[in-house]
């Protein structure tokens, strides 16, 4: 009888085996590929028992030490690159989405969108116009302020810092959750301080539930401070979406075939609007 006994073939055999499976069920996670493994192994062990070659308990101890190397090995570096990658997919996958549905997308924002309001907002803000009754009065009504219960407190801040053009979104959530609704509760308001931001600087993104579903950046519950740290990194992560996106070749595209389709000059419309325009016209 023949006999194995040499860990660098057994864990060759092993890692192949697995990249094989892996190639296979591309789709498959880390921990169902490796159980595949291990029946293939066992499949295989069973098969050179029959052709008489001897298999030694170090051996199945090389075998098990080895499923366990490759798990691991492939784990981590899942766990090291799976936000990246996970990022680049998703921007490309909805790049490729946004562009072959481009037409159906520009008819939705023709209907839904009411750009007229926008532009009205954006010249009286410019104008310097943000103390004014009409104007806050058509901004709440345009963001649909109203059915959240904020006070008047909350509502006069708000727009203190929107005339004063801050940007710091801690500083916007930190203020602006000490003040409580109508109902006596505090509340962390990413949202509303993105759409204040961008107000301000309209190359900023917006935040809102069709953003948080399609790239998962809902905020987790928690006290306060934890919500407000996170919708901090929300943001910033939302930023880098919305930074990739403006790089593809396909938005890029859109966004051109768009602005022609409706004379739109980029001073008129930002790019990052237009992005959020197509984002929420795609759902």
């Amino acid at each position: 009888m023949t006999t194995i006994s040499s860990f660098l073939i057994i864990a060759s055999t092993v890692f192949l085996i697995f990249l094989f499976l892996r190639h296979i069920f591309k789709k498959a996670s880390i921990e169902f590929v490796t159980l595949m493994t291990f029946f293939v192994i066992v499949a295989l062990g069973l098969s050179l028992l029959n052709l008489e070659v001897e298999i030694l308990p170090t051996d199945l101890v090389f075998f098990s030490v080895s499923i366990l190397i490759v798990y691991l090995f492939f784990s981590i570096n899942k766990r090291g690159e799976s936000g990246e990658l996970k990022e680049v997919k998703k921007v490309e996958k909805l790049a490729d989405k946004i562009y072959k549905k481009r037409k159906s997308i520009f008819k939705k924002i023709d209907k839904k969108s009411n750009l007229d309001d926008y532009f009205y907002l954006k010249v009286e803000y410019e104008k310097g116009n943000v103390k004014s009754e009409k104007f806050q009065k058509r901004y709440k009504k345009f963001y649909n302020m109203y059915v959240f219960g904020f006070t008047d407190e909350f509502y006069e801040k708000y727009f203190e810092f929107m005339d004063s053009g801050v940007t710091d979104l801690k500083k916007i959530l930190k203020s602006l959750s000490k003040i409580k609704d109508k109902n006596g509760k505090k509340s962390v308001q990413l949202a509303f301080a993105s759409k204040l931001i961008h107000t301000i600087d309209s190359e900023m993104p917006l935040y809102n539930s069709t953003v948080s579903n399609l790239f998962d950046l809902s905020i987790p519950k928690g006290d306060i401070e934890k919500k407000i740290n996170s919708s901090l990194k929300i943001y910033d992560e939302l930023k880098s979406y919305h930074g990739s996106l403006a790089g593809k070749d396909q938005i890029k595209r859109s966004i051109i075939e768009f602005r022609k389709r409706n004379d739109f000059k980029e001073g008129v419309l930002s790019d990052a609007k237009i992005i959020d325009l197509f984002i929420k016209s795609i759902s």
